[in-house]
């Protein structure tokens, strides 16, 4: 038994002023024998360079604000200590302001859409919908991109798979790191909590 994840984005808060986006076009899973990921484009965003250019946050705005590095720590302080702003915040830079909703294990079970394979016109769009998947992804318009122009790699010849991913790369850096962000998102620690405490023992979870 496997099944195939198409389009996979991730996004990882480093600091105030660090981004990792990570991307791959497919990741097969064979349960109990392996995992294969596909080719992985990673940009790491921010820093000096980038933010040169940029307004620093005053004091106040800081303290309006909170930490951006608090993202994803235990919230100690009161409601109003501005992490909650500040997760939102990040979410939605992160997919171009179209962040997910946050979702309970069943509601986001009820929004997935099932095809089952039971004639010739469902094979059909389910390869519709694997063909639309996969040409809506941002490496393949990265990819599009370099082939349509000129000046790049792709007309000079040059058969040197590391200089394309590499031009790939640098079409992403400019992207939001979520392009395709789903509709609904499920914390994992609330995911965890579907597997019995001797599965999460033996996941080391």
């Amino acid at each position: 038994m496997s099944f195939t994840v198409h389009g996979v984005e991730v996004g990882i808060k480093l600091s105030d002023d660090l981004e990792l986006a990570i991307q791959t076009e497919h990741v097969i899973v064979s349960l109990f024998r392996s995992i294969e990921v596909d080719h992985c484009f990673a940009n790491i965003k921010g820093g000096k360079q980038e933010l040169a250019s940029k307004k620093p946050r005053t004091s106040s705005e800081e303290e309006a604000g909170g930490s951006p590095t608090s993202i994803g720590k235990p919230n100690t302080g009161s409601a109003t200590d501005g992490s909650q702003p500040q997760v939102a915040e990040t979410k939605a830079k992160m997919t171009a302001g179209n962040p997910p909703e946050d979702s309970s294990n069943t509601m986001a079970y009820k929004a997935i859409k099932k095809q089952p394979l039971h004639s010739d016109a469902a094979v059909e769009r389910y390869h519709r919908t694997l063909e639309l998947l996969d040409a809506s992804n941002a490496i393949s318009q990265a990819r599009a991109t370099l082939r349509g122009c000129s000046t790049l790699i792709y007309d000079t010849g040059c058969d040197d798979e590391s200089a394309r991913r590499a031009a790939i790369c640098s079409q992403l850096h400019s992207k939001p790191s979520v392009p395709n962000p789903p509709q609904r998102s499920v914390k994992v620690t609330a995911l965890r909590q579907l597997s019995s405490p001797r599965m999460r023992s033996f996941l080391h979870l």
